[in-house]
């Protein structure tokens, strides 16, 4: 069961940074990966399309803006529902020596749900794309402090209550709907205050910045993979229209959505 998955897709960049090797992969639509693991940790950023990923008896649905962690030898399927490309590194503990072997990043798996790791991981691949030399540096850098984002949030998260998960569930379900916190708070069971100091506490954002993060993302996938007018991709993400959708999406992201969809960047 040992062996890449490279076999299975297409090998688009491949580059080695420190003990750490990155590498850009493209899926088809309808492949699937048998029962496979990996010599080394993985962290996947998945940059278009989605995927189904199965282990430990379960399955996960990784859409674009995901950022994955898988540990070493955990035994998993994968079956693409659409072409998908997404970045991964192969992390070498022996480039961080600071991380222990118990720790969350060598030992835990799924989607890591944290907006500041998922920005993290589409600045890594956008450096990997335009790579000089000084993005082996760059890279490392932004490697770590994913890793260690990573641990502090899976630390936070170890004993997060059932309500908590019905709130990530309904954000990501209802992003677009416009949801009061007295709404949200209901669905949970627990008072507004509460629900808000909780939220923060692990996430470190609020509930409104978090969903105006899930917006963007969602509006991003869009530019890069239609050609819906802006319009349409406003109100479809949730946004009251085009000038308010291209206000919010230049001030956090840096540039304007129509720039976003012609040079096809992650962000």
């Amino acid at each position: 069961m040992c062996g890449s998955p490279s076999i299975f897709g297409e090998i688009v960049s491949r580059r080695t940074v420190r003990e750490s090797t990155v590498t850009e992969f493209l899926y088809r639509s309808g492949t699937t990966l048998p029962l496979h693991r990996h010599a080394k940790t993985n962290l996947t950023v998945v940059v278009s399309g989605e995927y189904h990923e199965s282990l430990r008896g379960k399955s996960e649905h990784c859409l674009a803006g995901t950022v994955r962690l898988l540990p070493a030898a955990e035994d998993h399927e994968n079956r693409f529902v659409c072409d998908t490309r997404f970045v991964v590194v192969e992390v070498d503990p022996k480039s961080f020596p600071s991380f222990r072997n118990g720790a969350a990043i060598y030992t835990r798996a799924g989607q890591v749900r944290n907006m500041r790791v998922e920005h993290l991981g589409h600045r890594l691949y956008t450096e990997f794309r335009c790579f000089d030399d000084l993005s082996p540096l760059v890279i490392e850098g932004m490697l770590f402090e994913i890793l260690v984002e990573t641990e502090r949030h899976w630390r936070a998260t170890r004993r997060e209550p059932q309500w908590l998960k019905t709130v990530y569930q309904m954000l990501h379900e209802r992003f677009t709907d416009g949801l009061s916190l007295e709404e949200i708070a209901s669905a949970a069971g627990v008072h507004p205050v509460h629900l808000c100091r909780e939220f923060k506490k692990r996430q470190r954002v609020t509930i409104g910045a978090y969903v105006r993060h899930l917006r963007i993302k969602r509006a991003c996938e869009l530019l890069r993979t239609s050609q819906l007018p802006l319009a349409e991709i406003a109100l479809q993400c949730g946004f009251a229209d085009q000038s308010h959708f291209s206000a919010v999406f230049k001030k956090n992201i840096g540039s304007t959505p129509s720039a976003c969809r012609v040079s096809g960047a992650p962000v």
